[in-house]
């Protein structure tokens, strides 16, 4: 096939959705020539996602930096002169008699590079948690990420199918009319609503459904044995792995500890879970993102310099085989780990073993009021901003919405705004991002945050009001926002790891 075709057959996917809007709004099709799209890197100026809206006669052009970027634009074009707006739990579309394309000159660049979404294995309500959604689940959530200038996807909903396409002569496909072997009791009950082969399945279509429209998707490599991605029975039983010393209680079971990667066998053997990851549900060799959890919230020794060369001896394993293997993908280091067991001084010891080129500090909790640990207390808390980062290494902000059981309005957006003063224009932040442990419980923060996300300039989140309730509520527009004026600040009483403890809430009252 050549090269103009497949340009051709690239845009057959928006000139769809065009098409699809554009009768919805009108009630009739598009003419033929009304919009065309193409793809030029020069765009953009910053190297980041790009788009440019230009009218030519009776019809808009849309030229992308790259392919999601054509979306943006369309998704763009169909907001201004269409009247659409775009939420995660509908969309909405005016009825009209024709969309003006006429006068249009928009040139528009994202400020970060990465703007991503994770979603998380906590189980409940399916609308809030991503482990009980199906292909149509993700397709509205794909095309949301779209519309809202998303770049990264992120779903940590557990391990799927991985060691039965990794290891099929060790690990059999469970009866799913059965329990699960090991399945865990309470929180960390991991008992199969799905069978594995159905959840593979759903896996490899929901992330071709976003790669094919230019999405990210970050595969996870490393120890990845979690509370969520237990090591099967099958895989105990007959290999046998030996595992870490452990110094504290949690993750106690045999699954739920971490093989010995002291030894490069078992390095290997979870090295070939992410081989078997990136071929069976990513990109294969061109997989742009690589993600590593590290040994998250373990403490293997209690000396606190044994921990940490053990850590980083085990960071640097993998991260060798990340860079031979995928040397064209950024590895992407989660630091939810260091938030539970790292000092900030630990951090920087590690940031010093890193590769600036291929390496980004993935950080989670940017907008965190809390310190879990008393003797954080004592040498004045543990966040990004003491890590050695800011503008020096590449590094995400981020919006941590959770605990799962936090179903309401929970954002601190005084403390959110003054911390992204700090990256807004710092060259070494790289992304901002959002975790939802529980996913679109705060829709006004996920306006706030796509808003962001994209923006050259800090956006006010009283700012991000106005248009988010002039989009939403139509006549009810000043009623609503009276309303949410008296809940914000509310949703800043507690932090996302208060969510136990209201009585903390009351003593912030009275102060």
């Amino acid at each position: 096939m050549s090269l103009g075709l497949l340009l051709i057959a690239s845009f057959a996917l928006p000139q769809a959705e065009f098409a699809k809007y554009h009768k919805e709004i009108t009630g009739r099709e598009p003419p033929a020539d009304a919009i065309t799209f193409a793809i030029d890197p020069a765009v953009s100026r910053s190297g980041h996602d790009a788009y440019a809206i230009k009218s030519r006669g009776m019809g808009v052009d849309i030229t992308g930096s790259n392919e999601r970027s054509v979306w943006y634009g369309l998704y763009d074009l169909l907001e201004r002169r269409g009247g659409c707006h775009w939420f995660w739990d509908a969309d909405i579309v005016p009825h009209r008699d024709s969309i003006d394309l006429a006068g249009l000159d928009v040139v528009e660049e994202a400020r970060f590079e990465y703007r991503g979404i994770r979603y998380f294995a906590h189980r409940g309500l399916t609308r809030f948690q991503a482990e009980h959604w199906g292909f149509e689940d993700w397709k509205q959530e794909i095309d949301w990420c779209l519309k809202r200038r998303l770049n990264v996807l992120m779903p940590r909903i557990g391990q799927d199918d991985l060691f039965q396409r990794a290891f099929p002569e060790t690990c059999a496909y469970p009866d799913p009319s059965k329990d699960l072997p090991g399945h865990g009791e309470g929180y960390d009950n991991r008992s199969l609503f799905w069978s594995l082969e159905y959840r593979g399945k759903l896996r490899e279509r929901f992330q071709g459904y976003a790669r094919e429209r230019g999405l990210m998707i970050p595969e996870d490599f490393g120890t990845v044995t979690h509370w969520y991605s237990r090591t099967p029975e099958d895989f105990l039983k007959k290999r046998n792995p030996p595992f870490l010393p452990q110094s504290t209680e949690g993750y106690s079971e045999p699954n739920g500890l971490v093989w010995d990667v002291r030894d490069d066998k078992w390095a290997d053997e979870y090295w070939k879970l992410a081989q078997t990851s990136v071929e069976a549900y990513g990109e294969g060799k061109g997989q742009r993102l690589l993600h590593t959890g590290g040994l998250g919230e373990r403490r293997c020794y209690t000396n606190r310099a044994d921990n940490l060369a053990l850590k980083i001896d085990c960071l640097q394993k993998f991260l060798k085989r990340a860079h031979r293997d995928y040397p064209d993908a950024k590895v992407l280091l989660g630091g939810w780990d260091f938030y539970f067991t790292w000092h900030p001084d630990e951090v920087c010891e590690l940031i010093k073993t890193l590769d600036p080129a291929h390496d980004v500090i993935w950080d989670y909790e940017g907008d965190s009021t809390r310190d879990y640990r008393d003797e954080m207390l004592d040498i004045g808390g543990n966040n990004f901003t003491r890590w050695g980062v800011c503008n020096k290494f590449p590094y995400t902000y981020s919006i941590f919405l959770a605990f799962e059981s936090a179903l309401d309005v929970r954002a601190n957006y005084p403390l959110i705004e003054a911390r992204q003063k700090i990256v807004q224009n710092d060259p070494m932040c790289a992304g901002y991002i959002l975790w939802p442990e529980a996913s679109h419980t705060d829709t006004l923060l996920l306006e706030y945050f796509t808003v962001n996300a994209w923006s050259k300039d800090p956006v006010d989140h009283l700012k991000v009001l106005d248009g988010f309730c002039a989009g939403r509520y139509n006549e009810k527009s000043e009623q609503m926002k009276a309303i949410w004026k008296d809940v914000i600040p509310m949703s800043y009483l507690l932090d996302w790891g208060d969510n136990y403890g209201c009585h903390l809430a009351a003593e912030r009252i009275d102060r």
